[in-house]
């Protein structure tokens, strides 16, 4: 007995079974963990100079770019305050969440 061929024009209401066998079950593939982004340090930049200094500062997590002289001096106050709250937190910015040290920077602006 031959197969029909399959008209185009009529519904295909028969299963044609795959010669190789069944076809294997996909498995739902596992997403890549995602890691945690780890936080080197923080960058502060001023754009308020207009008396020609080079301002820089930088310390353990900072580095303080430009700035006027009462920006500049305003970025360190936070850089020192936020540095002395993670010391009494106990933890290295490296082991903090971003979260807590948006947290920790924003108190330290205050």
């Amino acid at each position: 007995m031959r197969a029909k061929k399959p008209n185009p024009d009529q519904p295909n209401d028969q299963i044609t079974p795959n010669p190789d066998g069944p076809k294997p079950k996909k498995t739902p593939s596992k997403a890549p963990k995602k890691s945690k982004m780890k936080l080197g340090g923080i960058v502060g930049l001023g754009f308020d100079n207009d008396d020609d200094q080079e301002r820089i500062t930088h310390s353990k997590h900072f580095m303080l770019l430009g700035g006027s002289e009462e920006t500049h001096e305003r970025m360190q106050d936070t850089a020192i305050r936020f540095e002395e709250k993670l010391k009494d937190r106990g933890k290295r910015l490296q082991d903090t969440s971003i979260n807590e040290v948006l947290d920790l920077l924003m108190d330290s602006m205050r």
